[in-house]
């Protein structure tokens, strides 16, 4: 079993009016916002690339610019765009 279920059980556990919440690299995600981004993320997520879902995580999730997100995805801001234009389209 993965290490971060036993606290995903525990977790649950102690919530009494449980809510289904997805989680962000085994974080607890509270706000609903966040929680909608996760979703439509991974409901587009079969008709990206690996690339473009880094982009587009890092576009909407942590509301940085192209060169913040580039420097993070390991591209130029100008592909960064090109992705974002990509993802648009599709």
């Amino acid at each position: 079993m993965l290490p971060y279920i036993a606290d995903v059980n525990s977790y649950l556990e102690a919530q009494a009016n449980y809510q289904p919440q997805f989680l962000s690299e085994s974080q607890f995600v509270p706000e609903e916002h966040v929680q909608m981004v996760h979703l439509l993320i991974e409901r587009f997520r079969h008709y990206l690339t690996n690339r473009e879902v880094d982009v587009l995580r890092n576009l909407l999730l942590n509301y940085q610019d192209r060169s913040m997100v580039a420097l993070e995805v390991g591209t130029t801001p100008k592909m960064v765009s090109r992705y974002r234009q990509s993802i648009q389209r599709r």
